[in-house]
């Protein structure tokens, strides 16, 4: 019984892992071909996927798409990049680049004057004071 309870426990938290590496792969294969207004998108969807896998590749793939999303003047992606970076620095226990990243989305937040995002990065930095 604590065997089949063992396995079972086991194989629920490998599938997901798995299915998380196969659309990081698959999002790989997509920036080869997406023009580059898109890849800020791209980039961020990746680093989200990271959050608490890799905070570092969080960190590296919000920095790519925040470099995009500047090149294009993206503000919605820029909002997504800081909020990215930031959450990798707090995976890594670097608040004090947390809360200067997440400041950085919250003024973007207030600039497209969107609440849930507001009220995202206002989470985010809860978690940084904490």
């Amino acid at each position: 019984m604590k065997f089949t309870l063992l396995v079972t426990i086991f194989f629920l938290l490998i599938i997901p892992i798995k299915a998380q590496d196969s659309e990081i792969d698959s999002l790989l294969q997509i920036l080869t071909s997406v023009d580059e207004h898109g890849k800020s998108e791209i980039y961020n969807r990746i680093a989200r996927l990271y959050y608490y896998d890799n905070p570092q590749k969080t960190i590296k793939y919000a920095e790519k798409a925040l470099l995009f999303a500047e090149k294009f003047n993206n503000e919605e992606e820029k909002y997504s990049a800081f909020v990215h970076k930031g959450v990798g620095y707090s995976m890594l226990g670097n608040n004090i680049k947390a809360i200067e990243y997440h400041l950085h989305a919250l003024n973007k937040a207030k600039d497209l004057k969107d609440k849930e995002k507001l009220a995202r990065v206002y989470n985010e930095l809860g978690i940084d004071y904490k």
